[in-house]
């Protein structure tokens, strides 16, 4: 509440542009408040094409803003995974698997060498 006793009003969003100027005279402007933006692409060679884009965008941001779209929301079914026919690859094998006791040396080939020594080529 202000000192006189009203509501105070919440803060407006902040406005943000976002500029892009590509070497090549084209350029991209996006203009942001709250939820809703316009983004829009333009020609450049100096300044005054530059502001002439800003204003466009800020006069289609207040259009957007009178008029935002309407956005359906519907949560997406959900996904179910279909049952998988099994194939004669994916039957068991009548051969049982053998486990091996003894481990296997596989060199890691992120270890550290334990030869700190650097080697001359």
């Amino acid at each position: 509440m202000t000192a006189k006793g009203t509501p105070k009003k919440p803060a407006a969003p902040a406005t943000v542009l976002v500029i892009t100027l590509e070497p090549d005279g084209n350029g991209s402007l996006l203009a942001r408040r709250g939820e809703l933006a316009h983004l829009s692409q333009f020609a450049y060679r100096g300044m005054s094409e530059i502001v002439t884009a800003i204003q466009q965008s800020a006069t289609a941001l207040i259009s957007v803003e009178e008029n935002p779209p309407s956005v359906d929301v519907t949560p997406a079914p959900p996904i179910v995974d279909a049952p998988v026919a099994q194939t004669d690859e994916d039957a068991p094998s009548e051969t049982p698997e053998i486990e091996s006791s003894t481990p296997v040396d596989t060199p890691d080939p992120l270890a550290i060498p334990s030869d700190p020594q650097p080697k001359l080529i």
